[in-house]
């Protein structure tokens, strides 16, 4: 396994507001590559938790979630583009999949800036800039990922581990002890903590 971005994958995530006990499970078990800071910017929707949109590095990323095995969700890179996108890209490769039916030029480039504004216009989305500190580590044939989360205040840790092979990825969770938490993945996690904050951990 190595840390190249995977077209599809089954990932088992968990979020908590302090896993340092983890990470050194995390440390025994795997190889940690060199920890990367990123800042994304979210489109999260009230109306579903089956499509990731962020902003990330002037690209804009959608993953979509495609089945469920078991405790585990296998999520696809759908597409992914350089900033700006034609309306029309916007409008049928991402905010269809968030649930959202907007009207926008289809020949009108879209900057950051400009979808940020668009999708914090529309009822169903809001935004969630999330600062984040990764450290991917290489387990075998899966992949680790430990990441500390800000947003506003709110601060935040998530494990995450993925892997072409079901087996494989539930093999490892066990082995980590990881497999009594509740799987939740980034759109299911933000919508809680921006939608419904009163069920977000403390």
């Amino acid at each position: 396994m190595t840390t190249a971005v995977l077209p599809f994958a089954y990932e088992f995530r968990f979020f908590a507001p302090d896993l340092t006990h983890e990470l050194g499970t995390l440390t025994q078990h795997g190889v940690a590559n060199v920890p990367v800071d990123t800042n994304e910017s979210y489109l999260v929707s009230r109306l579903t938790i089956d499509a990731s949109v962020k902003i990330r590095a002037g690209r804009i990323e959608i993953k979509e979630l495609t089945e469920r095995t078991g405790v585990l969700e296998g999520w696809a890179r759908a597409v992914a583009a350089e900033l700006p996108v034609s309306g029309e890209f916007f409008m049928t490769e991402a905010a269809v999949r968030l649930g959202a039916h907007l009207d926008v030029e289809k020949e009108r480039m879209l900057s950051e800036q400009d979808i940020l504004q668009i999708a914090s216009s529309y009822h169903g989305l809001t935004l969630a800039a999330v600062a984040k500190r990764r450290t991917i580590f290489d387990l075998d044939q899966c992949r680790g990922e430990f990441t500390s989360i800000t947003l506003g205040e709110h601060q935040a840790d998530s494990i995450a581990i993925d892997g072409r092979e079901a087996a494989a990825v539930l093999g490892k969770i066990n082995t980590l002890g990881f497999h009594e938490r509740l799987n939740e993945s980034y759109p299911c996690y933000l919508q809680r903590l921006v939608f419904y904050p009163e069920a977000a951990e403390p």
